[in-house]
């Protein structure tokens, strides 16, 4: 994660530090068409040892919007004790935008990356 300064996911500099830095060629590809960087926040459903929902969005009945809640709550019980990445290095100045650092500390608390004690899911 950059925090220094802003880039753009659809200038050639950007591919280029993506290649270098060994980025997945899907995720600098997906960056390009939504024009964006995306994390994910949440483990993905399997790797805790749950299926993923089968009620596609937008939910077409209140019978299927109680399913998928359903759903949720056990996911949410099951991906607690997981956290979906950790802070492995720190590298160069630390010279963080301030709205960069309010992603930061979203992402960090959202992924639990701090706390080590956690299996990666």
């Amino acid at each position: 994660m950059f925090t220094s300064r802003f880039f753009d996911p659809l200038t050639e500099e950007t591919e280029q530090l993506m290649i270098s830095l060994g980025t997945d060629p899907l995720y600098i590809r997906l960056c390009k068409s939504q024009e964006s960087f995306r994390a994910r926040l949440t483990p993905k459903p399997w790797r805790c040892g749950i299926s993923s929902p089968d009620i596609k969005f937008p939910r077409s009945s209140p019978t299927l919007e109680a399913r998928f809640h359903e759903w949720l709550n056990e996911y949410t019980a099951v991906s607690e004790p997981y956290a979906t990445c950790r802070l492995i290095h720190e590298i160069g100045s630390w010279n963080m935008r301030p709205e960069i650092g309010e992603i930061v500390e979203l992402h960090d608390r959202m992924t639990k990356a701090g706390d080590m004690a956690l299996r990666l899911a």
